[in-house]
């Protein structure tokens, strides 16, 4: 009997490690040397609060890759970033939800509505989702730059976004477009404004060029803000790098249902070189990217 007992302890024990990796998980890591710092180590944790049915089925995945900084003096600096953009995401609002709140509750109330109208299984077959998936798009002794997408989907069509973030590891702290490119906040938004007048027709017919200068060119301040759903956003921190190319994202368009991201190479003039890109997810959860 004692022999039984002990065996039942031991399934429990595993039962809940199994959990705790589920809920929990490292799938990611990456290490380099940082000047000044030794080794600098970042992990991508996936945070999961995934819904699922009596039976064990997937309904809805709901989870955040949160970007974890080991080994280097301003590690404390960069992973508090994360954990109030992964409270936000979760928990609360902020960019990721636009800074408006119950994005995550209302999505809950619309699986529940139709796990209700439609059954488990019927939903199973294609869960909802509500989930970041973070990417490290550049990791140097001096920088690290992550991409993250968003994506809600329900019983339609996705909503996607795309965010991104570049830090100096010398500092800790966020560094914006002009730290890397020799440019001014006007020529920056003229070049935006001309880039999507030029090429968004390949996305939204809908939009005018004219409506499109409204929103990102060049405003009498001389700076890289905008004002999107009584919110300030400033674009020269909407980015990623890749040590090639940068990735410039444009979510705050509000005559876009979706987000993009010009992928541009830094250069003005004669050796401008961009394009419109956006991803689409695939079956097994992984991005690929789409070209306009």
């Amino acid at each position: 009997m004692k022999k039984n007992k002990n065996f039942n302890y031991m399934i429990i024990i595993v039962a809940i490690l199994l959990l705790a990796i589920l809920t929990y998980n490292v799938y990611t890591s990456k290490s380099v040397s940082v000047l000044g710092s030794g080794k600098m180590t970042i992990q991508i944790e996936r945070v999961d609060d995934s819904i699922k049915s009596e039976s064990g089925e997937i309904l809805a995945y709901i989870y955040y890759d949160k970007p974890i900084i080991q080994d280097i003096e301003w590690a404390n600096k960069i992973n508090s970033f994360y954990e109030g953009e992964m409270e936000g995401w979760l928990n609360g609002s902020n960019r990721l939800t636009h800074y408006q709140e119950g994005w995550l509750q209302k999505f809950k109330n619309i699986t529940s509505e139709n796990c209700e109208s439609l059954g488990d299984d019927v939903i199973a077959e294609q869960p909802f989702l509500y989930t970041i998936d973070s990417k490290v798009m550049m990791l140097n002794k001096n920088y690290l730059s992550i991409r993250q997408i968003a994506t809600v989907q329900t019983a339609g069509k996705p909503i996607r976004y795309y965010y991104g973030s570049t830090f100096d590891l010398s500092t800790g702290e966020l560094i914006p477009i002009d730290t890397f490119v020799d440019i001014k906040a006007d020529d920056f938004r003229n070049t935006l404004a001309e880039f999507l007048s030029d090429n968004i027709l390949a996305y939204n017919h809908n939009v005018t060029p004219e409506e499109l200068k409204g929103v990102y060119g060049a405003n009498s301040e001389g700076n890289y803000q905008i004002e999107y759903d009584n919110e300030t956003m400033d674009l020269s921190y909407e980015y990623y790098y890749d040590g090639n190319d940068y990735y410039i994202i444009l979510n705050h368009c509000t005559l876009i249902d979706q987000g993009i991201i010009m992928k541009w190479n830094g250069k003005l003039g004669e050796a401008f070189n961009s394009q419109i890109i956006s991803y689409n997810r695939e079956q097994d959860g992984s991005y690929k990217v789409k070209e306009y």
